[in-house]
C-alpha cells in the first residue's frame, strides 16, 4: 500500500511505502468463555424467576493474559530514577538545649524619657462659633443642643471637630426650619488661624420665614359651631412656628373637655407650602367626639371603698354637663383620703342619651388600695420637760367608709395621757368648701409634779359617720 507523504523544505524524507498487516491483538477474555459466565435465560415470559443463590456464586478465576510489551523508547535525563540520598545529620546547637529563661526574669518597667509625658491624651482644643441664628432668636437652642458645645471644646483629633461640625450643620437646618424658614441652608467649617486655637464655625443662612396663608379646620358639628376656631389660637399672617403650632393644639385638646367634649382627638396636622408667596395652607382634624353630661359611676382594682361612696365625694350633679376640671376635683379628693396607693378617673361612653340630646358619661375609677394602718412613734428629751415618750396608731378605714379610728399615747417624766379619737367624713367628702375634715376629739392631758410613768391614762372616744355626732364614750381606766 502506498501512501504520498509531503515533504517540508529543510525536512529529511521518510519512506513512503509501508509493507504487511500488523498481526491481530488476542482479547483479553475469549468469547466462549464470555458467553458460558451469562446466566441462562428462558424463552417463557411466565415462568418464575430463578433463584439469586444462582447469581451470588463466585465466579470462574478469569485466565491471566500477559500484557504487550511497550515499544521500548530511549530514556531521557528526566525519566531516570531520582537517587535517595539519606538524611544529613546536623549537629544540635547548644543554644537550642539550654532551658527557657522564665518570665519572672524579664524587666517589664517602662522606658522613661526625661522630658516627655506619655501619660497625658494629646487633644486639640478649639472655639465654636455661630453666625446667622442670633437674628431669629436660636441662638439660646442652637448652644444647648450644640454637638460642639457639649465636647466642652476639647477634641482627640481633627476629624472629631469635623463630625461635631456636621451635626451642627443639621440641628441648625432643624431649628430654622422649627421657626418657619424652610429655605435656610448652613454650612460648617474648621479655621486655624496662626498662633491661636482651633475654631469650629458654623454659618446659618436663614433666609424667608413662611407664614400662614389659610386655616382650615375638618371636624364635625358642634356646639357651638366655632368651639374650635375660638379656641385654636392661631390667625392667618402667623409664622409658621412649630412651637406655637403645637402649643395652639395643646389648647385645643386642653380646652374641649372643659366644655363637655371629653373624647376629642386631635389629628395630624398637614401643611403645605407655597414657594411663590412664601406661605403654608394650614389643615388640622378634630375627632370632636359626642357632646356628653356626668352620668353613673362605676369602680374596678383593689377597693377602699364602692361606686356609691365615690358619688358622695363627687361636687357635680348627674345631668351636668361634663367638665374635665370637675373630674379632676374628684380625682383630689379620693387622693386626699389617703386609702390609695394610686387612683385614677376615666370617662367611658355609655350611648345613652340624655334628655338634653347629650351623651351620659361613665367614670370609672381604678383603685389601688393602699395599707390603712400606720404606726408612729416619737421620743425626745427636754431639760424643762424630762424624758417624752409619744406614739400613735392609725386606721384610716376601720369603719368603712372612711371611718377612722386613731389611738395616741403620751408618756413622759411630767405629762402622761392617751386619746383615741375616731371620725368619718361629712357627705361632702374630704377637700373643698362642701367637704369637711374629720375632726378629732382632744386628747385629756394631766400634769403634775414629777409623777410617776405608771400613772393612770384618760381619754375619750368620738365617731363621726354620715355628719352625725355620737356623744362622747369614756374609756375604762387602767
Amino acid at each position: 500500500m502506498l501512501i504520498p507523504v509531503a515533504h517540508g523544505q529543510g525536512t529529511t524524507p521518510r519512506p513512503a511505502n509501508v509493507t504487511g498487516q500488523q498481526s491481530p491483538v488476542e482479547p483479553i477474555v475469549p468469547d466462549p468463555e464470555f458467553n458460558s459466565a451469562l446466566p441462562s435465560l428462558s424463552g417463557d415470559i411466565n415462568a418464575p424467576l430463578e433463584p439469586m443463590s444462582a447469581f451470588d456464586k463466585s465466579p470462574a478465576p478469569l485466565p491471566q493474559v500477559q500484557p504487550l510489551p511497550a515499544p521500548t523508547a530511549p530514556a531521557t535525563e528526566a525519566q531516570l530514577p531520582a537517587e535517595t540520598l539519606p538524611d544529613a545529620v546536623l549537629p544540635e546547637a547548644p543554644e537550642l538545649a539550654q532551658p527557657l529563661t522564665p518570665l519572672s526574669s524579664f524587666d517589664v518597667t517602662p522606658v522613661e524619657v526625661a522630658g516627655v509625658d506619655d501619660q497625658k491624651a494629646v487633644e486639640i482644643r478649639y472655639d465654636t462659633v455661630v453666625n446667622g441664628l442670633d437674628a431669629i432668636d436660636g441662638e439660646t437652642q442652637f448652644r444647648a443642643l450644640s454637638a460642639l458645645r457639649e465636647g466642652d471644646g476639647k477634641a482627640a483629633n481633627a476629624a472629631m471637630i469635623q463630625a461635631r461640625a456636621k451635626e451642627d450643620e443639621q440641628l441648625a437646618i432643624r431649628i430654622m426650619r422649627a421657626k418657619g424658614y424652610y429655605d435656610g441652608t448652613a454650612t460648617s467649617a474648621i479655621e486655624t488661624p496662626p498662633g491661636a486655637r482651633v475654631r469650629a464655625v458654623v454659618t446659618a443662612v436663614p433666609g424667608k420665614q413662611f407664614t400662614l396663608g389659610s386655616i382650615r379646620i375638618d371636624t364635625q358639628p358642634m356646639v357651638p359651631p366655632n368651639l374650635v376656631d375660638r379656641e385654636l389660637p392661631l390667625k392667618v399672617g402667623d409664622p409658621i412656628d412649630a412651637e406655637r403650632i403645637q402649643a395652639a393644639e395643646a389648647n385645643v385638646s386642653l380646652k374641649l373637655p372643659q366644655q363637655g367634649y371629653p373624647f376629642v382627638e386631635v389629628g395630624q396636622r398637614d401643611i403645605l407650602l407655597d414657594d411663590t408667596t412664601v406661605t403654608g395652607a394650614y389643615t388640622l382634624p378634630v375627632t370632636t367626639g359626642p357632646r356628653s353630661s356626668f352620668g353613673t359611676y362605676s369602680t374596678t382594682g383593689k377597693l377602699a371603698f364602692d361606686a356609691e361612696h365615690v358619688g358622695i365625694l363627687a361636687r357635680f350633679k348627674q345631668g351636668e354637663l361634663y367638665d374635665n376640671r370637675k373630674v379632676d376635683d374628684l380625682r383630689a379628693a379620693l387622693v386626699s383620703t389617703g386609702l390609695f396607693s394610686g387612683v385614677s378617673v376615666e370617662p367611658q361612653r355609655t350611648g345613652q342619651i340624655a334628655p338634653d340630646g347629650t351623651e351620659y358619661v361613665n367614670l370609672l375609677v381604678k383603685q389601688d388600695a393602699g395599707p390603712p394602718r400606720t404606726l408612729a412613734g416619737e421620743a425626745g428629751y427636754g431639760t424643762g420637760q424630762g424624758v417624752r415618750l409619744e406614739g400613735s396608731w392609725t386606721h384610716r378605714n376601720l369603719f368603712p367608709a372612711e371611718g377612722a379610728l386613731i389611738v395616741r399615747g403620751v408618756a413622759g417624766t411630767q405629762e402622761q395621757g392617751r386619746a383615741s379619737p375616731s371620725a368619718a367624713p361629712t357627705p361632702g367628702g374630704a377637700t373643698g368648701p362642701s367637704r369637711s375634715s374629720p375632726t378629732p376629739a382632744a386628747p385629756i392631758t394631766m400634769r403634775s409634779r414629777r409623777l410617776p410613768v405608771r400613772s393612770a391614762f384618760a381619754g375619750r372616744t368620738t365617731l363621726r359617720r354620715s355628719g352625725r355626732s355620737v356623744s362622747p364614750m369614756p374609756m375604762a381606766r387602767n
